[in-house]
């Protein structure tokens, strides 16, 4: 499970590889650094994320990933471009809004529980088996970088032989920069989707979805940022 780290007060278009700079962002990612490491042209994994990011501008597209049996997408033939998502959330009956004025809102299935009741900027969210998972929080970002904060949550998914990375993006939310990285894991038979949204000049939102059923993924689709 990707788990950012966090402060103690806690029809979209064909996709195309990015550019090698990250044009879009502010801050240069090559000149920036996380924590002791320094993200540069040596160092394989940000090579690798960057030449892998796509550009969408639906961040909340599923159709690439997923097939209508709830499948991954391993073979291009079997994408759908005209995949109806709104027929896929309106499948998640009875749902509520939980969140606050911090963090953010989403829209969840009534029956999920909190899983974490004494920090405001933690809303962590679970079903009964613990597999449906959503959290809602900040993470911190230094100068406002926010691509160094999507860094951090891409290498803890790149060093777990658990997790399986799909695909990852650059987008907007709300017109803020946002990147996002969708995995499955192995273990759990669960898929995961996580944004990372530009915050204010210290912290980025973000925002992770973690289901058995793959349709619950599209409950992203309510998220809203706080109002600022």
């Amino acid at each position: 499970m990707i788990i950012a780290k966090q402060k103690k007060t806690k029809g979209v278009k064909k996709m195309k590889k990015s550019e090698k700079t990250l044009t879009d962002s502010g801050n240069d990612p090559q000149n920036a650094s996380y924590g002791n490491d320094v993200i540069n042209s040596d160092n394989l994994q940000y090579l690798e994320l960057l030449s892998h990011l796509a550009d969408t501008d639906d961040p909340f597209d599923f159709g690439r990933n997923f097939t209508d049996d709830k499948e991954w997408i391993v073979d291009p033939a079997d994408i759908d471009d005209n995949y109806d998502w709104q027929k896929r959330l309106d499948t998640i009956s009875g749902r509520k809004t939980i969140g606050n004025d911090k963090v953010g809102h989403i829209e969840i299935p009534a029956s999920w529980a909190e899983y974490r009741e004494d920090d405001p900027n933690i809303i962590d969210y679970r079903d009964a088996s613990g597999k449906e998972v959503v959290t809602l929080t900040k993470v911190p970002c230094t100068d406002g970088n926010t691509f160094k904060a999507f860094y951090s949550a891409y290498r803890i998914c790149r060093n777990d032989p658990t997790c399986k990375i799909v695909c990852t993006y650059r987008c907007k939310i709300e017109g803020r920069e946002c990147y996002r990285i969708d995995v499955h894991y192995d273990t759990t038979e669960t898929y995961q989707s996580a944004w990372v949204t530009k915050g204010g000049d210290d912290f980025c939102y973000f925002l992770s979805l973690e289901a058995a059923n793959i349709y619950n993924t599209e409950l992203a689709r309510t998220y809203a940022l706080p109002k600022e």
